[in-house]
């Protein structure tokens, strides 16, 4: 409850002072002194001084540190009240003590509260220099005792549903304050509501049942939308509209500090999880095993803001010769420019783009899996990374599997070709046994037979292992040639081998080869004896042109010393295999290729010939390849063709 307050009386008459003297005295809402004009200290020791019109002149020139109240008979117009903090007219008879008290008490209230507030604003400089949140509260609170004169305070904060003790006065301390659940109690309706309680006596508050057994009066103030300041009496009453609306002033200072420093922790975390990220991506930027540029545009143009080491390893240039440049300018194929300009109008849209490209590197053109990443997605971004990821081997490896397939698929559509060979032979011995009943006929249609079977086998083994070719080994080229000689029906031609020349070869394919070779130059030679046109045919679709069948048992002298010769001999096609410089050749002196039609005759499915499929020279085309040999067709020396390889 508030003290009464002290008063000094200086009074000229003296009646009037005992009459006074005599009335305060039994008076409990003042405690007065009286005493006459003369009397009075240099020093004030009251909360106001009260004095008639006689002695106004001398008070008010006084060095006076209380306030003065005028108490006169005569009117405010003949009272000097430019210096004085009150006037109380006085009744005839000099009595109206009463009056005087409550402007007293009116002009102790104002003087107190302006005191106040110019303490208070004296705190607020100490009150916004804080620097964290405890700092603020301590100091809150040490402020609201000072100078607000509660004795028993204290700031809570909410946290998880629950108001906890940021800073409290000893006697609140030592009274068992502690954390209470956020919606309960005066606090919980203080919080709800954000407004200020104030509350003189809490046993008539159902909401303050358990603080009544300690307090009698509180006074609650939240502070911004998770803070709150309550200050309690044991008294009665201890609070008044002028305590609620100090308070509120003085915590408008704490809210306001509590916003600043809450924005500088978050800004300082802030700044901090970005340094930290900065050092995150600075070391993941130098330490990603794949070349990375981080970049700006400049209008239209990406410019090179860093890069990493991978980059400089991958592309071949120097971080300082690109920062600041083109990097367009560096890395990108002239045949590649309208994609880059279409990629770079993408990025600046705010687009994240993942594709596969082919980028210039000091080790030439390679190909790369680029990923492009703006800092803004899905609105204008002049800056990002592009990430290079070299996947040129896995390029390759896949052009060149797809260059398997390609030949496996054809290889495999022409398995009917190659085994219509031994077939034909077969059916040719099986007409002959049915014809002379001799059991020698069907020994060969059942050597026929296993030569396609294990063809077949072979075949078969070779696509599943994703090859055209198998095992190499030396291989000569007499024998292949006598071999593959034997698997075509070339009635009306002869062969002459003239090499001793030992190739690695895969002997199987080495024999197709040949075969296929030996094809082409019996049905041109024998198309062109007929009339037929002169072009090599690509396959071997002798069994539909030629009813008869070859003798694989017929053997002829050698035409020459170390030559090995085969067929009937003179007026029909020769075809001839010797050795070159470093590998050997398969001429005739057939028609010949005109030169026009040379490279198309190696495409497959290309023919001239009514029933040709167009696949025998393809066929010789692709196991040099796949022997790693290379094969030019030209003319020989007797006109016709010669197919040369380079082993």
């Amino acid at each position: 409850m508030t003290e009464p307050p002290t008063v000094l009386f200086a009074l000229a008459d003296g009646d009037r002072r005992a009459e006074v003297a005599a009335a305060t005295a039994d008076r409990d809402d003042v405690r007065a002194e009286v005493v006459a004009p003369e009397d009075i200290p240099e020093a004030v020791d009251a909360d106001c001084l009260v004095v008639d019109a006689d002695c106004t002149d001398d008070c008010r020139h006084r060095n006076r540190s209380v306030p003065v109240v005028v108490w006169s008979v005569r009117p405010p117009s003949a009272v000097p009240t430019t210096e004085v903090a009150g006037y109380v007219r006085a009744g005839r008879d000099g009595r109206s003590l009463g009056p005087v008290i409550d402007e007293v008490t009116w002009v102790r209230r104002r003087e107190t509260s302006r005191t106040k507030i110019e303490q208070l604003h004296a705190s607020a400089a100490d009150i916004v220099g804080a620097r964290t949140e405890a700092e603020l509260f301590q100091r809150a609170v040490e402020a609201a005792e000072r100078v607000l004169e509660f004795d028993i305070c204290g700031i809570d904060v909410v946290e998880d549903g629950w108001f906890v003790p940021q800073s409290v006065s000893d006697g609140m301390s030592e009274s068992g304050y502690e954390r209470i659940p956020a919606d309960e109690g005066i606090a919980g309706r203080t919080y709800e509501r954000g407004e200020s309680i104030l509350i003189d006596d809490l046993r008539e508050d159902p909401d303050a049942a358990a603080a009544a057994e300690t307090y009698r009066s509180i006074l609650s103030v939240p502070i911004g939308d998770d803070a709150l300041f309550q200050a309690a009496a044991r008294e009665v009453g201890a609070f008044d509209a002028r305590d609620r609306e100090l308070a509120e002033m003085l915590l408008a200072h704490v809210e306001e500090t509590l916003s600043r420093i809450r924005a500088e922790a978050a800004r300082r975390d802030h700044e901090a999880e970005l340094v930290a990220e900065r050092d995150r991506f600075a070391a993941l930027f130098e330490n990603v095993p794949d070349a990375v540029v981080g970049y700006e545009f400049e209008g239209d143009t990406p410019v090179v803001r860093d890069v990493n080491s991978q980059f400089e390893d991958t592309f071949g240039y120097d971080a300082a010769e690109v920062v600041g440049e083109v990097i367009d300018e560096y890395i990108v194929p002239p045949e590649r420019e309208r994609e880059a300009e279409n990629l770079n109008q993408a990025l600046l849209a705010g687009e994240r783009l993942r594709t596969t490209t082919r980028r210039q590197t000091a080790d030439g053109v390679r190909d790369f899996l680029l990923h492009v990443v703006p800092l803004r997605i899905g609105e204008r971004s002049v800056q990002g990374y592009s990430i290079y990821t070299d996947i040129t081997e896995q390029k390759r490896h896949e052009r060149e599997l797809e260059r398997k397939n390609e030949r496996l698929d054809e290889f495999t559509s022409i398995v009917s070709h190659d085994l219509r060979n031994p077939l034909n032979v077969a059916d040719g011995y099986l007409e002959l046994a049915r014809e002379t009943g001799d059991p020698e006929h069907f020994d060969r249609v059942e050597g026929a037979h296993e030569r396609m079977s294990r063809m077949i086998d072979e075949l078969l083994s070779l696509a599943r292992q994703g090859e055209i070719v198998g095992d190499t080994r030396p291989v000569e080229l007499r024998t292949a040639a006598t071999e593959a000689w034997n698997d075509v029906e070339a009635d009306d031609c002869g062969l002459v081998v003239d090499t001793d020349r030992v190739v690695d070869a895969d002997p199987d394919r080495l024999r197709d080869l040949l075969a296929n070779l030996f094809r082409n130059s019996a049905e041109h030679g024998a198309a062109a004896a007929d009339d037929a046109s002169p072009v090599a045919d690509a396959v071997n679709g002798s069994a539909a042109d030629s009813p008869d069948v070859f003798d694989p048992d017929a053997t002829a002298e050698p035409a020459a010393a170390g030559a090995f010769t085969r067929g009937p001999g003179d007026d029909r096609i020769t075809v001839r295999v010797g050795g070159t410089e470093s590998g050997f050749y398969v001429a005739d002196d057939g028609p010949g290729i005109p030169p026009e039609e040379r490279e198309s005759v190696f495409e497959s499915g290309y023919t001239t010939r009514k029933n040709g499929t167009g696949y025998g020279l393809a066929i010789v085309e692709q196991v040099a390849e796949a022997h790693g040999w290379t094969v030019a067709l030209t003319e020989s020396a007797e006109g016709g063709a010669r197919f040369e390889f380079e082993t």
